[in-house]
Order: structure tokens, then C-alpha cells, then sequence
């Protein structure tokens, strides 16, 4: 594996920022390709944010991630933008007009970020914000045109995080969204009404996950966040620079099966008890420094603010399961108990496996979820829920060359075109998340780990919801969905049986291999699926080994005092594949430490 290292300290702590420096970072430094659709009207890629993929280190790992903001950690809210009416002429002008300054507070602090420059605000008098500091948290005050975006950055205290998600695969670059109008409509800047073949779909369903893309015309190709939807097909969303007009759009999906739903925070469905990936920092105008390790598996992110130190991980773990994985080589119905794949030699009879839809046509296919059995007890797919169940295999039967056909035992719950892909762990992905109010971290025990689906027990695959996305139930209060997951923090030794841990049960129906071997310290992830009620004790929740989280090295125990006499930030010298590189000692709370590493830069 090849990591790469960067620090990096932002005087403002302002999270469009760190998203900028992390693109840079992962797409430069660590190989990852930048997907971002380009002609946006979207300065600094404030609105949409940024859609990486990669590889994987092996060159055969799917990888997508999308680095966006959110107005606060418990809320979904999408970054807020307007753009100028009248361009910022001078370095000390202190007021600006704006197109729509009903976005922006009506009295202040609150902070704006045009092109690079950062400026703390005192109020919003209709469409004019006025200024009570340029150039703020060490940035420059700059001239500005009219038409730069204007993006709201919240206040200094709780507003505005780095938002990360991880998702199987991303929509965004496709050529057609999940679903499309059947006639124009005529689109405002931030709301259409009536859209011809986008009426029906459940209100609210579109409003989390989803962006709305222009097809035709002038605008065509451009997208703004959904912020808002009903039956009728009536669409709210962040504003475009030019309203698209009488012409035809789509609702493309940020990316399919999350590791956990931004829906999962909206007051009318869930309490905030579990809240995505935000990225810790100090309140704004305050100094975060980040240390990024990073490689085409991922990025550990040590954040450094106010004498505390938090670690936060997105990306792929070192696999428990064997990463392998085949594609199907014609499209299957649901209720099929059998599919034909390119690599029969992948499978053993009585083992668990999971297949994933890699098409987006197979989302209008399945969605309608109202005759699955057991009847009326499953919602309709969201946008950002793509087909993927667990099978077990009951025969294999050679075919032409590695081809052959696999059967299996329970029939198929969706159906999916060619080129779906099957394996142990297809996307062996997680995110960091906080619980609550407070920045927990990865290697404190505090926080959770998400990962894109969940692993149920072979004999409950009928019934349990390992075939609907991770913390899919947060608005969906049924027995048959999964409810909140939390990942405990695990250390175990070079060739240790993970049963060991007292998870033989849960090997049984999650993985293969009897025992893991790894680097010498790693920080195992545990899953431990809390029982909502004696009704859903094993819904969607039985208990699996993940893997391991690259770039974060265990000591032997819990230290009250840095081992070998050191202080956090040291670095140390390891071995590391044929010679000695540089790794750094970081705590969580002055305990359970750890090193972050290897130095690459």
C-alpha cells in the first residue's frame, strides 16, 4: 500500500476549505480521479460539492466518495448559495447585493465565502448582506464580479460541517438519472411545479440524496441539491445563476446505498442520536490542523483543535472477507434462483455471498416495493438505494471456460441486469460518524462506524433486512428495517482467531476464514447491532467483522502515558515494507494510543 501524508492548518477552520484540501490531496497525492461535473455556475464546487472514485490499491476496488457541506451536524440542510448582482469592486467595500438574500440570515455574525475570500457578516436588508469584516480567518480581501457564487458558511459556533459520504456507486457522471420527465416544464431558478412524469413518487422522497439535472436547452447538463418535493411533481431546489426555463430535467442520486441516508437527521423521521460524516473542527474563525494519510483505499483524518486530537476514517478497510468479486452475464428477474457468472471458481457451496446492482436502470425496475413480501411491510427504494441482497449457494454448475451458474436457496428479491457484481464483501467501505452532540472518534470507542449494507444470518435471509441500505429504517419505523449501529473499537494480534472475540456465531454467517492476519496492532471494527425491541432482536443487526482500518497502528494496551516516552505528534521510526519510514504518535483524551502513519509525502 502506498500512503501518502499532508498536514495542513486552516487559521478559519471553514469546511469548504478542508473539502478543497482533501480533493487536492486525495486526486494529486493519492490517484483518486475527481468525477465532479464541470459547467456548473458553482464557484469553488460550494453547491455540489466533489465526487472522487478510485481503484483501490489492488487497481480492481470500486471506490466513491463525495465531499459536500452541511449547514449544520444535526439537520439536513444543503450548502445555501446565491450570487452577486453587482460585483464587490474594491477590498474595502462592506455591503454586497445578491440575487436571493432571503438565503442568508437577517442579522449576523455569520460567515460568506466568494472565490477564496472569506467575510464575516453583521446582517441580510433583503438582497443586500453588509460586511463587518473582509478578508476574516487570515484570508484576503479580493475584488469580486457579478455572477461569483455567494456561499454561506453558517455561524461560528455549530453551523456548517464537512459532510463525507461513501456510497457503492455514483450517478452523478451517468447519462441518464434514475428517473426523467416525459415533457418539458418550465423551471425557476429554484422551483418547478408539475414536472410531466415525475408526479407520484411519495412526498418528500427526492429531498435528501437527490439532485435535479437540466437535459435540454441552454442549461442543460447543469444540477442543483433537491431540497424539497411533492406528489404533484413540484420540485424545490438550490438556485441556478439562470432559471432553465420550459425544458426537461431528471432527479440523478448523489450515489447508491450510503453508509448512512442524510435523510436519517430530518425531525419528522429519526432523532439525531446518530449523525453522519462530519469532520471535527473548532468553531469558525478558530484554527484546525488536519493530518491527512491517504491512499487509494482511503483517508485518516487527525484533527487538532483546542489541545484535543480526533481520527476520523472514509474509505475501504482491510478486508475481512476476501475482496474477489465476479459479474453476472445476464440480467436475472426477482424470484430467480439461479444467475450465470464470468468466475464460477469463486464460490463454494453452503457459503454467503452478496450481490450488487452496478446499473441504474435497475433502480425504476425495483423501487416499487408494495407487493414484496411479506406484504406492505417494505417501503419503496430511495433514490439513493440501488438492489443488493445476500444469497447462499446451493449448487455450481461449470460453464464455458471460469463461466458456470450458481444456485441458491432463496429466490431473489429484485432483479438485475448484466454486469451486476457478486462477492464475499463486494464494497468493504465505512465512514466515521459522531453520536449526538459530540466529536467522538474512530479509536475512542465513542463513535460509530457505518458501513453500506449489513450481513444477517443465513437461515434469516428471508426476512431480515440485509437487502435495503444501511440505517435505512431512520424513517421507517416497521419491525422488518434495521435500526442504529454502533461499531466498538477491538485489538487482536498477528494470527489471532477473530472467535476469539467472542463472534464465533457471527463468523459463521458473515465470513469465511477462521482467524485474520494483518499488520501487527490494528484497530479491529467490531459491529454490535442494538436490539430496538425484543421484536427486532436480530433484524438486519446480527454481528460481523468488518475489517481493519488502514494507516492507524495500535500499542499493546491502554496507556495512561505515551508509550516509549513520548508526546503526541512525535514521530517514530517503523519498518515498513522494505525500509524504515516515519509514523506519529497521536492519543484519544491522553489515552489508547496510537500511531498514524507512514509519513509519505
Amino acid at each position: 500500500m502506498t500512503v501518502k501524508y499532508k498536514t495542513v492548518t486552516l487559521a478559519h477552520s471553514n469546511p469548504s476549505f478542508l473539502n478543497e484540501e482533501l480533493r487536492d490531496f486525495l486526486v494529486n497525492d493519492c490517484g483518486w480521479t475527481d468525477d465532479t461535473p464541470s459547467g456548473q455556475d458553482d464557484d469553488f464546487n460550494f453547491g455540489l460539492g466533489f465526487f472522487l472514485s478510485s481503484n483501490g490499491e489492488d487497481g480492481n476496488t470500486k471506490i466513491h466518495m463525495h465531499l459536500w457541506g452541511n449547514e449544520n451536524y444535526n439537520v439536513y440542510a444543503p450548502p445555501k448559495m446565491s450570487y452577486l448582482s453587482a460585483g464587490i469592486t474594491t477590498t474595502g467595500q462592506m455591503s454586497c447585493d445578491v440575487l436571493d438574500g432571503s438565503l442568508f440570515p437577517a442579522s449576523g455574525p455569520f460567515w460568506i465565502r466568494v472565490n477564496d475570500e472569506l467575510i464575516l457578516c453583521s446582517s441580510t436588508s433583503v438582497n443586500t448582506i453588509s460586511f463587518s469584516q473582509r478578508g476574516a480567518g487570515g484570508t484576503v480581501a479580493a475584488t469580486h464580479t457579478a455572477n461569483d457564487c455567494v456561499g454561506y458558511t453558517a455561524d461560528g459556533a455549530t453551523g456548517f460541517f464537512s459532510d463525507i459520504e461513501m456510497y457503492m456507486h455514483q450517478d452523478v457522471s451517468s447519462s441518464g438519472g434514475i428517473i426523467a420527465s416525459s415533457a418539458p416544464a418550465t423551471h425557476g431558478r429554484d422551483s418547478v411545479s408539475a414536472v410531466p412524469g415525475l408526479v407520484g413518487y411519495g412526498a418528500r422522497r427526492f429531498q435528501y440524496q437527490s439532485f435535479l439535472r437540466i437535459t435540454s436547452g441552454s442549461e442543460s447538463g447543469k444540477m442543483r441539491p433537491i431540497t424539497g418535493y411533492t406528489d404533484t411533481g413540484d420540485f424545490d431546489y438550490r438556485p441556478f445563476l439562470s432559471a432553465p426555463g420550459a425544458n426537461d430535467s431528471e432527479v440523478v442520486t448523489a450515489g447508491f446505498n450510503p453508509c448512512c441516508s442524510r435523510r436519517m437527521c430530518d425531525s419528522s423521521f429519526s432523532s439525531s442520536d446518530m449523525l453522519w460524516g462530519t469532520v471535527p473542527r473548532d468553531a469558525l474563525g478558530n484554527a484546525t490542523t488536519y493530518f491527512f494519510y491517504g491512499s487509494k483505499d482511503g483517508v485518516t483524518i487527525v484533527c487538532k483543535y483546542s489541545g484535543s486530537y480526533r481520527t476520523v476514517y472514509f474509505g475501504n478497510v482491510v478486508p475481512f472477507a476476501s475482496k474477489l468479486t465476479t459479474t453476472i452475464t445476464a440480467g436475472v428477474s426477482a424470484g430467480a434462483t439461479s444467475i450465470a457468472v464470468a468466475n464460477r471458481h469463486l464460490f463454494v457451496v453452503g457459503e454467503k455471498y452478496r450481490m450488487l446492482s452496478t446499473d441504474t436502470d435497475d433502480w425504476v425496475d425495483n423501487e416499487d416495493r408494495s407487493t414484496e413480501s411479506p406484504a406492505g411491510s417494505w417501503p419503496d427504494l430511495d433514490p439513493e438505494e440501488i438492489p443488493t441482497e445476500e444469497l447462499v449457494v446451493d449448487t455450481i454448475t461449470p460453464g464455458a471456460g471460469d463461466a458456470g451458474t450458481i444456485g441458491f436457496t432463496s429466490a431473489l428479491v429484485y432483479g438485475y441486469r448484466t454486469g451486476a457484481e457478486v462477492g464475499e464483501d463486494p464494497r468493504p467501505a465505512l465512514k466515521t460518524c459522531r453520536l449526538n452532540t459530540v466529536f467522538y472518534d474512530i479509536v475512542s470507542g465513542g463513535a460509530a462506524a457505518l458501513v453500506l449494507y449489513l450481513n444477517t444470518k443465513k437461515e434469516n435471509l428471508a426476512i431480515d433486512a440485509s437487502h435495503r441500505q444501511m440505517i435505512r429504517a431512520f424513517h421507517n419505523t416497521t419491525r422488518w428495517t434495521p435500526y442504529a449501529a454502533q461499531f466498538t473499537n477491538v485489538l487482536y494480534n498477528v494470527g489471532q482467531n477473530v472467535s476469539g472475540l467472542g463472534v464465533a456465531s457471527a463468523l459463521a454467517n458473515s465470513a469465511q476464514a477462521p482467524s485474520y492476519v494483518t499488520h501487527r496492532y490494528v484497530g479491529g471494527l467490531l459491529s454490535v447491532f442494538t436490539a430496538y425491541n425484543a421484536t427486532q432482536s436480530n433484524r438486519g443487526r446480527w454481528q460481523c467483522v468488518k475489517g481493519t482500518i488502514p494507516n492507524i497502528w495500535w500499542f499493546d494496551g491502554s496507556f495512561a502515558s505515551p508509550p516509549y516516552g513520548g508526546v503526541e505528534e512525535d514521530t517514530v521510526k517503523a519498518w515498513w515494507g522494505s525500509q524504515f519510514e516515519t509514523f506519529r504518535l497521536f492519543s484519544s483524551g491522553g489515552t489508547r494510543w496510537f500511531a498514524s502513519g507512514p509519513e509519505i509525502t
